[in-house]
């Protein structure tokens, strides 16, 4: 077993340090208002209770909802969620996205943002670099996963302890016969990873016994 070694695409006296890409940033940037969006959610969506300053991004707002605060429970806390996708985008023409996860984390997002759009942005740099991407394994446990799955070539791996909402897009995809690039594992976290690898030929190291 070896250590996982630290990133550094840029080397500074004081250490790695990552710099922001302005193209990337400036797609991001189109019809995105954060602090409007912030305001209607304060105003229209009180029981959004905003999540700690570290979860926060310059174009990801995070709030955490309890749903158990809801008589309807997790599904008027899905009706909500798309309450607010329309009165932030259609009634006040903010490009955003809401992201409903884990039961209770609530990702307001440039519409231009996520995962999924950042993993695109990414390998396209790379084929313009000169570089063909190949074998890109996602792996994924919640709800703002699934837009890594919807990546154009990529395979996925479900861990087994994956939120209900990933493992109910998974099971979508096979009743649509279009899950050959999904590995649903029967192992969490790490060990679900590893097992993918290893379905997908990525990994030529035998299974523990």
């Amino acid at each position: 077993q070896q250590a996982t070694p630290t990133p550094a695409p840029f080397g500074t006296p004081q250490g790695p340090e990552f710099q922001p890409d302005g193209s990337w940033e400036a797609f991001l940037d189109v019809g995105w208002d954060r602090s409007k969006a912030q305001a209607i959610v304060a105003e229209h969506f009180p029981l959004l209770k905003p999540q700690v300053a570290s979860e926060q991004r310059s174009h990801k707002v995070s709030y955490s909802l309890d749903p158990n605060v809801l008589p309807g429970g997790k599904e008027e806390a899905s009706q909500l969620m798309e309450q607010l996708q329309k009165v932030l985008k259609e009634d006040n023409g903010i490009n955003a996205k809401v992201i409903y996860s884990g039961g209770r984390d609530v990702d307001v997002l440039s519409e231009a943002a996520g995962k999924g759009r950042g993993l695109s942005f990414l390998l396209q740099r790379l084929k313009e670099a000169g570089f063909e991407p190949s074998n890109v394994q996602v792996n994924g446990d919640s709800g703002n996963d699934i837009e890594l799955f919807q990546v154009p070539g990529v395979k996925g791996c479900v861990v087994s302890n994956a939120h209900p909402e990933l493992r109910a897009f998974a099971e979508a995809q096979v009743a649509k016969g279009d899950a050959a690039h999904i590995c649903q594992a029967t192992e969490p976290c790490a060990g679900g990873i590893l097992q993918a690898m290893r379905h997908f030929g990525l990994l030529h190291v035998p299974e523990p016994t």
